[in-house]
């Protein structure tokens, strides 16, 4: 395809002329991106702390339902050193749904992935996607963290990050049309603490050369003020967490939190932690035992409102909780809070209501079972 061309200077054969040119196929367009991360300009997406990528995998399967197939697939995901599961679809600009139906696919991907991915799901992508590579997972991270020592807690913030719906969609073409961008910049206001970026990638060749030349679309003015209003991430703690509770108008379940912070106070063997995050604050129980700190519960706003979650994904790795009928018995427990806890799932986060802690008793069979959990795993 002709058009505006770039010049490239060889020493050898002087001033050459690469002329843009369409890529040979969306596979050799995908390619491209899982091998070189760094076509997806970090310092563009964010100029004061320039983005990191590390592939989790390509072809996401995302389900409609609880049953766990892949009605859809992603292209790629990727996440940043911050945990933020970034969504990334590719399109050439032959390709007839790069106007509008990209975009309803991106929102149905998004959707579903919130409602049907788990810590798992992704913790065990991107372990087969860097083994499959060569690659030892561990190292991966600590390259992505740029830390020699990483913990599984990176993946509990990536999944905080997806519950809370903090995450990343790019479109990424080789030609962004202006009717595209107006939806992107639109979105990218209205959609925090999602951010909704494009990224236009040029690619020219030319005598056996290829030059590719990314330009981000979406990040205007409007966007960046509004996220900086957000603020960068910070560290909760109690006084702040109950203050955004309430400002945000859940003073029954902030009435809730303040419960149970009151209640680890008194009880040695559960300790409350906070988390960082620029948007919501989080939760954490935790219990010290002999093979190390056990994160047991996370408490947070979530995509359906404030609740918390199992944490089944640590658990696992902790006596008596690495045998099933453990987790059944701590699964039985919690269904008597809320029985919506989907009874299925004992090596995943199921999810409960922090509204069901409102009556007394429900309170009290939610503390008798951390109670009951720490005993479990610190036992005297």
């Amino acid at each position: 395809m002709g058009g505006s061309g770039i010049f490239f200077v060889s020493e050898n054969e002087g001033l050459l002329r690469l002329e843009e040119s369409a890529f040979e196929s969306e596979d050799d367009f995908q390619t491209l991106l899982e091998r070189y991360p760094d076509l997806l300009p970090g310092d563009q997406v964010d100029p004061n702390a320039p983005r990191r990528w590390l592939l989790v995998t390509r072809e996401a399967p995302i389900p409609d339902s609880g049953d766990g197939g892949g009605r859809w697939a992603l292209d790629h995901l990727f996440v940043d050193q911050d945990g933020i599961p970034t969504f990334v679809e590719v399109k050439r600009r032959g390709d007839t749904r790069l106007r509008r139906e990209v975009v309803g696919q991106m929102l149905d991907y998004a959707a579903n992935a919130v409602s049907y991915w788990t810590r798992d799901t992704i913790h065990r992508a991107f372990e087969s996607t860097a083994t499959n590579n060569g690659l030892e997972p561990a190292q991966a991270l600590a390259e992505l963290l740029e830390e020699p020592n990483v913990s599984d807690d990176f993946w509990d913030q990536v999944w905080t990050n997806l519950q809370a719906g903090k995450l990343r969609l790019l479109f990424v073409a080789d030609h962004i049309p202006g009717e595209l961008q107006r939806v992107i910049e639109f979105l990218n206001v209205q959609m925090s603490p999602a951010e909704v970026l494009g990224v236009e990638l040029r690619h020219y060749s030319g005598s056996g050369v290829r030059t590719l030349v990314p330009r981000l679309v979406g990040r205007t003015a409007q966007a960046t003020a509004l996220r900086q209003a957000r603020g960068a991430a910070r560290q909760w703690d109690a006084e702040s967490m109950l203050a955004f509770l309430e400002q945000e108008g859940f003073n029954e379940g902030a009435s809730n939190i303040k419960a149970i912070i009151r209640w680890t106070e008194e009880h040695t063997g559960v300790h409350a932690n906070f988390g960082k995050g620029a948007y919501y604050p989080t939760l954490y129980l935790t219990v010290d035992t002999a093979a190390g700190t056990c994160r047991v519960i996370t408490l947070g706003v979530f995509q359906d409102g404030l609740g918390g979650h199992i944490d089944f994904a640590q658990l696992l790795r902790f006596p008596p909780f690495d045998e099933v009928e453990a987790r059944r018995e701590l699964q039985r427990r919690f269904l008597a809070i809320d029985p919506n806890i989907d009874p299925t799932n004992l090596d995943r986060s199921p999810t409960f209501s922090c509204q069901r802690l409102s009556r007394k008793e429900s309170f009290d069979r939610f503390t008798g079972a951390i109670d009951w959990l720490a005993k479990k795993l610190n036992p005297k």
